[in-house]
């Protein structure tokens, strides 16, 4: 069963995020700010963290605090804002899913991209 952490603050994309999950028999663990996110990532493991946009904490980007402990950790990011030629995020690891998209498409762009790092949709 694949198991996903899903940082979003809007509790109602929050419970559609879960009850898509939930459809798929697949676990998510749905938390609404950073610390949450990070106190969660550091006691489970997860097959994709998913974020809404690059968030820093403390002077250093989240995803970045997240890859220090797991290298290997799918990252994807869901933000019509993010510029994508952000430094640090490598154009060789994006892909591109418009906003608003079909959770249905979210779930096949993750399962395809497995081998990838870090994801970018927009």
């Amino acid at each position: 069963m694949m198991k996903f952490l899903v940082l979003e603050p809007n509790e109602r994309v929050a419970k559609m995020y879960q009850k898509f999950f939930e459809q798929k028999q697949y676990q998510a663990s749905i938390v609404q700010d950073e610390t949450e996110c990070m106190k969660t990532f550091e006691v489970e493991d997860f097959d994709c963290v998913i974020l809404e946009k690059s968030i820093f904490v403390e002077n250093k980007r989240l995803e970045d605090q997240i890859l220090e402990k797991n290298p290997e950790q799918k990252i994807l990011f869901l933000s019509p804002y993010m510029n994508m030629d952000a430094p640090g995020i490598s154009r060789v690891t994006q892909e591109i899913i418009e906003k608003p998209f079909a959770m249905v498409r979210l779930l096949s762009q993750i399962q395809f991209q497995k081998s990838k790092k870090i994801l970018v949709t927009n």
